[in-house]
């Protein structure tokens, strides 16, 4: 696996999480904040990123869990339109035939939190604001 196959876009303009996300597990994982994107990745290393991916999903749900079924959302602070394409972007890594099955289910989590934001702003903001549709 190549370090381009688990992010296939590092610059990807405003897409600040992803970057933090790419960054911090670049440096962690590789020791570098710009790894060549057809390095390929040792085992140790597939396996250092997947176990930060993990962590991160763990970390989501446990933020969900302290929720509690009550979320407060910005809705002035959100990009609405962004997220659907950020969210996309996910939805296109975990289809590609190159992700692994941890990494799948980790980006699975992901958009399914993504899903459950987004369907609870829609019954403050309308599904129109919210996924671009009426």
């Amino acid at each position: 696996m190549k370090w381009k196959d688990i992010f296939e876009d590092p610059d990807m303009v405003g897409q600040t999480e992803y970057l933090a996300i790419h960054d911090a597990i670049a440096v962690s994982a590789l020791g570098s904040e710009a790894p060549d994107p057809d390095r390929k990745l040792t085992k140790k290393e597939c396996r250092d990123v997947q176990a930060m991916l993990e962590e991160f999903q763990n970390q989501i749900h446990g933020l969900l869990g302290e929720l509690c079924g009550s979320i407060n959302i910005p809705t002035d602070s959100v990009d609405w339109h962004l997220l659907r394409k950020q969210k996309a972007e996910l939805v296109k890594v975990i289809m590609s035939r190159k992700t692994g099955k941890r990494l799948r289910n980790v980006l699975e989590g992901i958009v399914g939190f993504l899903d459950d934001v987004q369907d609870r702003a829609e019954t403050v903001l309308g599904k129109e604001a919210v996924f671009g549709t009426k």
